[in-house]
């Protein structure tokens, strides 16, 4: 992997991650005010975080975006992506079948 490429993907693994905070602390903050307790809370606390910025990044775009300008859809182009012509959803068959490219 070149120095360049790991930069990107650690940028944006500090971007996912520095993202996911507020979130985090938004639900923290409401489960805590509502008496929310138990074992496993600071996990439960973690998953609707995580749940709540993916369905946030889905909604605002930034899912769509990341399929085209990210690390991994780089890495997959430089692979496979050697027609400058070639329609997306065919140089993106790695994720066919799941039904992210079928969405408008």
């Amino acid at each position: 992997m070149e120095e360049t490429t790991k930069e990107e993907l650690y940028k944006e693994a500090a971007f996912v991650g520095l993202a996911l905070v507020p979130m985090w602390w938004l639900v923290k903050t409401f489960t805590t005010a509502t008496n929310m307790d138990g074992p496993y809370k600071e996990v439960l606390d973690i998953v609707i975080a995580g749940s709540l910025f993916h369905l946030t990044a889905e909604e605002s775009g930034l899912n769509t975006w990341y399929l085209s300008n990210s690390h991994a859809a780089k890495k997959q182009f430089s692979q496979s992506f050697r027609s400058h012509d070639a329609p997306l959803r065919h140089s993106m068959g790695w994720i066919r079948g799941t039904g992210f490219l079928d969405r408008s």
